[in-house]
């Protein structure tokens, strides 16, 4: 990507920021608090957790000596610059979390809220020093601590500490969602920058091996509800099921895993800067959709459209600081030599 390219980019990203800050007064204002932070802690979710990913995608390759991915890592190390401002909103969903999950209402006190940002703590501070330093074994160290914290999250922040529901997968299926995200954002940027055919290729061929990961673990939570049929188990799911959320779930389905595995079947689809870039940006706004899905549906959401149209903008706000931490910085204009 050219300087040009990367300076609009940061203009969109810092616009998304503006937005999402002004969404977010406008709905404290209109008495919306557990709407706004709802939606605080799914942009979170889904900008952490793909910060997170991206990072993880770096570890596991130079784990692995993956020189496929060499012109693609420096992308992959600069999500770490993400990671202090990640932590500042961490504490305000920890410290909130009350208030934006009844399921968690009576789990997330000060002892879980202090362990779930220790545990974020180390998360982003082992992933500064990975990036800074790329080494395989603080690449190792990373990835564990990845698995332990975004678990937690899960299990914290969007289940509840005392819920039945299928646990013993959502963790999974959060954190190899935000894995999922992370390629996603490194296919993209693959497009974007001008990556050679065959990294698009492989990061292509990668994205599309991971939906099917990502459908499989859903398939997994979904199946032992519906098998079991027990009224703790699909409460949750019903929730997800009905009035404008039933919407939601399908775009997400569709989003994440139907559109883009037919649409990546195709050898060209995966190697075109267009195609390639039209399908990451599909699977990431699916993405989106699904933490949407993961934490507002037990909530009371008062009013119609415009309650989704401000939850997205702050949301997108969060998404925004990404973009404008997160991603390498565009390089000086070179300075003319002299006459």
């Amino acid at each position: 990507m050219s300087a040009a390219p990367s300076r609009l980019l940061q203009r969109v990203a810092w616009a998304l920021v503006i937005a999402g800050a002004v969404a977010l007064a406008v709905t404290f204002l209109i008495g919306r608090g557990a709407l706004a932070l709802g939606a605080l802690a799914s942009g979170w979710m889904f900008a952490a957790g793909t910060a997170a990913g991206t990072l993880a995608l770096s570890a596991a390759v130079r784990i692995g000596r993956g020189r496929w991915a060499n012109a693609a890592l420096p992308w992959a190390d600069a999500a770490s610059g993400f990671f202090p401002s990640a932590f500042l909103l961490a504490v305000v969903v920890a410290l909130t979390a009350s208030r934006w999950s009844p399921e968690a209402a009576e789990d997330v006190g000060t002892w879980v809220a202090a362990r779930d940002l220790a545990f974020t703590a180390a998360l982003f501070a082992a992933g500064h020093r990975y990036s800074r330093r790329p080494a395989a074994k603080w690449g190792v160290v990373y990835l564990l601590l990845y698995v332990v914290t975004l678990s937690a999250w899960a299990v914290d922040w969007i289940l509840g500490a005392k819920t039945r529901a299928p646990s013993a997968v959502i963790p999974a299926f959060y954190f190899m969602g935000a894995f999922l995200s992370g390629i996603a954002w490194m296919a993209l940027q693959a497009a974007l920058r001008g990556g050679d055919v065959k990294l698009r290729h492989d990061l292509g061929k990668l994205l599309f091996g991971f939906l099917t990961i990502w459908a499989y673990l859903l398939w997994s939570a979904f199946f032992p509800v519906w098998y079991g049929n027990l009224p703790a188990e699909t409460a949750p799911l019903l929730e997800r099921w009905r009035g404008g959320w039933r919407f939601v779930t399908l775009a997400a389905l569709v989003g994440v895993f139907v559109f883009p595995f037919a649409f990546f079947i195709s050898r060209a689809t995966k190697r075109l800067r267009g195609t390639l870039a039209f399908g990451s940006a599909v699977v990431l706004a699916g993405l989106l959709l699904e933490r949407f899905v993961l934490v507002l549906p037990p909530l009371e959401v008062p009013g119609g459209a415009e309650s989704g149209v401000l939850a997205a903008c702050i949301a997108l706000g969060t998404f925004g600081l990404f973009l404008a931490t997160g991603t390498p910085k565009p390089l000086p204009a070179p300075v003319p030599p002299p006459p």
